[in-house]
């Protein structure tokens, strides 16, 4: 969990990792923020998310 400055760009970004929902390593970046706050807050949304475990089971459809 990281927030940083581009140097390139002068832009913040954030990046991640996560366990995803079949328990495999991810890493997440998401980039052109335009303050800190915005990096940090959406940093912490993504990571609640992950962490509830949330899995919606697919819909059954039948063919006919």
């Amino acid at each position: 969990m990281s927030v940083h400055k581009d140097k390139k760009t002068g832009k913040w970004l954030v990046s991640c990792r996560y366990d995803n929902w079949d328990g495999a390593r991810k890493q997440k970046v998401k980039r052109g923020f335009e303050t800190k706050r915005e990096a940090l807050s959406w940093e912490r949304e993504f990571l609640q998310i992950k962490s509830s475990n949330y899995f919606r089971q697919p819909v059954p459809r039948s063919i006919q």
